[in-house]
């Protein structure tokens, strides 16, 4: 990680309180280990399952978006990004006024280029266990910390700049401590318009490939099964170390063409981003099935209702479901 600028202000208010105060930082923090290490700390968040994808509102009155696009579109300096944070921290002083149930905490800003382009994070922390910042008279200092309690990480908002500059699909990503519980102050604060949950939109993908004509399998020369389809698209999405589905790159892995998923997208009428972060335990449904019933609960590969191992007799309320598999029997009766 390349970090180029961080800031932290604070917004103090309590839970059951209306009023609210901000303190504002003078300094930008040093771009120190300690730094580093912490914005490290954070962006993991953004590896898990709870994730939401969205982009800016950009309907006139809404001030971070406008804000944001401003900086980034002018002379990226100290300066520059100090004075954005305030004004955005301002914003959101006024946005939590008169929100009992709404609580402040510390605003980390920050600027940096990883392996996927440059991002901008910005992360709502309590101290909920030991201290972070250390607060001086002008701003604040990083506490020396090795690890992060997720109990210190409230919210936080990615933004791709280089796919904002485009307006490439969703190119903002926020987390909360449950899927899809972005807190309405903070997404408001954010000027958030359209929101889809990672595992909402890993879904759909699922219901998308399970909805289209099966590609070739181009060892046989024959159609493909769908188990095969499934296990083709979920080693190759795996395969991408930044936990992104590419839809272009997956139609193209499939089918040889990047524009026959998102067609068929279109013509079934399935709601899906050609960019977004997959949830890792809807994206295992592709190759790894469960279904409880009777106290009974089974989670079996997708390719054993094709190869025979698992199949029904009879009908209605008669209806078996054999299990040919004597591994099993001999782990259940032996």
């Amino acid at each position: 990680m390349n970090l180029t600028h961080c800031v932290v202000h604070e917004i103090v208010k309590e839970a059951g309180e209306s009023s609210a105060d901000a303190f504002y930082s003078e300094f930008l923090l040093e771009i120190s280990e300690d730094t580093v290490a912490l914005v490290e700390q954070l962006t993991k968040g953004f590896g898990g399952s709870r994730l939401v994808n969205a982009r800016f509102d950009e309907s006139p009155g809404k001030l971070f978006p406008q804000k944001f696009e401003n900086y980034v579109q002018g002379v990226q300096s100290d300066e520059g990004f100090l004075e954005y944070s305030r004004q955005v921290v301002g914003h959101l002083e006024t946005v939590i006024q008169g929100k009992p149930g709404a609580k402040g905490g510390y605003i980390m800003m920050c600027a940096y280029n990883d392996a996927e382009g440059h991002r901008h994070g910005v992360f709502l922390l309590r101290n909920t266990v030991g201290q972070i910042f250390r607060k001086e008279s002008r701003g604040f200092e990083v506490e020396p910390v090795m690890h992060i309690d997720t109990k210190n990480l409230a919210m936080a908002c990615r933004i791709d700049v280089g796919r904002f500059r485009q307006r490439a699909g969703t190119y903002l990503e926020l987390t909360h401590k449950s899927e899809n519980e972005v807190s309405a102050y903070f997404s408001d604060w954010i000027g958030v318009q359209e929101t889809m949950s990672s595992k909402a939109m890993t879904t759909s993908l699922q219901d998308l490939l399970g909805s289209i004509e099966m590609p070739m399998n181009e060892e046989t020369g024959e159609v493909a099964t769908k188990a095969e389809t499934f296990e083709r698209a979920y080693e190759h999405v795996r395969s991408n170390p930044s936990k992104v589905v590419d839809i272009h790159e997956l139609s193209q892995e499939l089918y040889g063409s990047p524009a026959r998923i998102e067609e068929e997208a279109r013509d079934h009428g399935i709601e899906i981003e050609q960019e977004f972060s997959y949830n890792p335990s809807a994206l295992k449904e592709l190759v790894m099935m469960r279904a409880s019933a009777e106290g009974i609960d089974l989670r079996f590969p997708r390719a054993a209702l094709e190869d025979g191992m698992m199949y029904t007799e009879g009908e209605g309320l008669n209806m078996k479901l054999v299990i040919a598999c004597p591994e099993l029997a001999a782990k259940v009766f032996g």
